[in-house]
């Protein structure tokens, strides 16, 4: 009976550490992970595991906005794609740019909204990170 308490203790451990553990995966233009963002909005990158920025809720949007470690304002995440200031990408959620490409494809109405967003192209992450573009 104790050994039984033993293992669904470890199963039950192990399913909470996971679940901690839980991130958002960003990937570059060029497919490639870039970083992540875990439950409690920091973001990672994947090269080196350094927390680099953390996500703060914007009550009068529907983006976060995203600061350096040192309180500088970087840019903002919107429904999966990280921004730079500039409007560029830096970064994003597969599901979030395919979404957005057929939108922009499908429909008109939703292209005048989301033309609001004034995407002007891509940005390195590390440009990102310095608060520059390409």
């Amino acid at each position: 009976m104790k050994k039984l308490l033993l293992i669904c203790m470890l199963i039950g451990w192990g399913i909470a550490t996971q679940a901690q553990t839980k991130k958002t995966v960003l990937w570059n233009k060029a497919g490639k992970k870039v970083a992540y963002v875990t439950l409690s909005n920091a973001l990672y990158l994947y090269k080196n595991q350094q927390q680099v920025a953390y996500l703060i809720v914007n009550n009068n949007t529907d983006a976060m906005d995203v600061y350096d470690m040192d309180g500088n304002h970087l840019g903002f995440f919107r429904e999966g794609i990280l921004y730079n200031r500039q409007k560029y990408i830096a970064a994003f959620v597969p599901e979030a740019l395919e979404k957005l490409e057929l939108a922009v494809r499908s429909d008109k109405a939703i292209k005048s909204v989301l033309m609001d967003l004034q995407i002007y192209g891509w940005v390195s992450i590390e440009s990102f990170l310095r608060g520059v573009e390409d």
